[in-house]
């Protein structure tokens, strides 16, 4: 099913409205992914899923300093799109996908 729904348009475009809301509302990396984690599966991170998190995070940013990339209206596009690879993640958890 995560195969499905990671490569599902509608699930990428309500990923990226999640990345955006997670850092609308928040300052930092951590809180950002913890007020996602909220959002999706109504409960905080543990620390292990915190970590992971920060790391794709990170990992997908530093990725994403190779390619060209544009400044948004809405601030850089590159923490955008690390932040939604991490909303993806959250939205396509099993604990999202059954609850």
């Amino acid at each position: 099913q995560a195969l499905v729904t990671l490569n599902d348009p509608v699930y990428h475009e309500a990923a990226e409205a999640l990345a955006q809301r997670m850092m609308a509302e928040q300052r930092s990396i951590d809180a950002r992914i913890k007020y996602g984690a909220q959002l999706v599966l109504s409960r905080d991170p543990t620390e292990f899923e915190l970590a992971a998190l920060r790391a794709l995070f990170q990992k997908t940013a530093a990725i994403a300093t190779l390619q060209p990339v544009a400044v948004t209206v809405r601030g850089n596009s590159r923490e955008l799109t690390a932040m939604t690879a991490v909303a993806s993640v959250l939205m396509n958890l099993d604990a999202s996908l059954t609850r």
